[in-house]
C-alpha cells in the first residue's frame, strides 16, 4: 500500500518514517536480543513489495529513467528556488504562521500541538509512532522554496487527532458527560467551522 500510496503522490514515501520508528523502538526496548532485532526479517518484508508497488504504479521511473531523472532535477529546481520572484521565508515558520493558522484556525493548531506535546510526555512511544510520518514530512516540507499551503493538509488529521485526544482527556477530568466533552469540542471547532462555510459561500458565488 506504502509503495501504491507513493506512486500516486510522493508524500506516500513518508509512510517509511513509522516504520522505522517502529524498527528503532523494537531494537531499543530488545536488549537481550538486539542482534536479532537489527536483522529483523519483516524490515525486508515492508521494503520489497513497497519497490514491487512503486515500479508497478509508476512504470516510467523504470522505462524512460532519463525523463524520470530530468523531472526530478527540475522540481528540485523549483522546490528549492520557489515560484516567479517571490523570496520564500523561513518554510517551517510560514506553514506554521499561515498555512496551519488559517487552514485549520488559531485554537484548533494550538489544541494540536498541545495534544501532541502532552501525548508525548504521558504515551512517548505511541506518540512517536503516530506522529513520525507528519514530523517527517512537515521537517522536508518546511525546507522547500515553493510555501503552498496545500503542503500542509497530510499534517492537518494528525493535529486533529491529537487536539481531539487532548480535549476528551481533559474534559474527562472534570466530568464524565458526553454533553460537556461535546461542548467544548464544538466550541474548539467552531472558528474553522465558520471560515469554511465563508470559503465555500464565497467559491460558489
Amino acid at each position: 500500500a506504502g509503495g501504491l500510496a507513493t506512486g500516486t503522490k510522493y508524500n506516500g514515501a513518508f509512510l517509511v518514517a513509522p516504520l522505522l520508528a517502529s524498527y528503532f523502538l523494537n531494537i531499543i526496548e530488545s536488549p537481550g536480543r538486539r542482534l536479532a532485532a537489527i536483522v529483523d526479517s519483516r524490515l525486508l518484508w515492508f521494503t520489497l513489495p513497497f519497490a514491487v508497488a512503486l515500479g508497478v504504479s509508476v512504470p516510467f521511473v523504470i522505462a524512460d529513467v532519463d525523463r524520470f531523472w530530468d523531472a526530478m532535477r527540475e522540481l528540485s529546481r523549483s522546490m528549492q528556488y520557489g515560484q516567479g520572484t517571490f523570496t520564500p521565508e523561513n518554510g517551517w515558520r510560514h506553514h506554521v504562521t499561515h498555512s496551519l493558522r488559517y487552514g485549520m484556525s488559531l485554537p484548533l493548531l494550538v489544541a494540536g500541538a498541545a495534544g501532541c506535546l502532552m501525548l508525548f510526555l504521558r504515551q512517548p512511544r505511541l506518540a512517536v509512532l503516530l506522529f513520525a510520518y507528519p514530523a517527517a514530512y512537515f521537517v522536508v516540507a518546511g525546507s522547500f522554496g515553493n510555501l503552498f499551503f496545500r503542503y500542509m493538509i497530510p499534517v492537518t488529521p494528525f493535529l486533529a487527532i491529537a487536539a481531539a485526544w487532548l480535549v476528551t482527556d481533559t474534559v474527562r477530568r472534570f466530568t464524565p458527560s458526553p454533553s460537556a466533552l461535546a461542548l467544548v469540542a464544538v466550541v474548539l471547532i467552531l472558528p474553522s467551522a465558520v471560515s469554511t462555510w465563508h470559503f465555500n459561500r464565497i467559491v460558489s458565488a
